[in-house]
This record gives C-alpha cells, structure tokens and sequence, in this order.
C-alpha cells in the first residue's frame, strides 16, 4: 500500500500534497501521514492538457481522483 492509516477521520492533505515546480506539478505521497517523508509519484506537465496551478488536493479526492484504498 502507497498510503496506510488513513480512515474517515483522516486528512487527506496530510498523506498527499501537489509540489509545484515550474509549470508542472509533482505530486507527493506521505505514506503514513505524518508531514515528514514525502515521496514523489507522479509529475503533471504543464503540456498535458491540465493546468497543474489549478490542481487541488482536496478535491482531487473528494472527486475520487485519489484512491487511498
């Protein structure tokens, strides 16, 4: 599992967070939550057809975009 722990009550921008660099966006997973081993998974490129600025963890969850199961 990338993300262990996380329940109901959890936040979930305490196990993901989106890194922007430059014009892309990294998007980083803190497997057990606790804001002190970020892992890079995924790098969004400005050219991909999503303006990575306009990315929101929150609601790349709430739209079940992120799966933590």
């Amino acid at each position: 599992d990338v993300i262990v722990g996380f329940n109901a009550g959890s936040d979930i921008n305490d196990f993901v967070r989106i890194n922007m660099v430059g014009n892309d966006a990294m998007i980083q997973v803190d497997s057990y939550g606790d804001g002190t081993n970020y892992y890079d998974v995924a790098l969004i490129k400005n050219h991909s057809g999503i303006n990575p600025s306009n990315l929101n963890v929150e609601e790349l969850f709430n739209k079940g975009n992120i799966d933590v199961s």
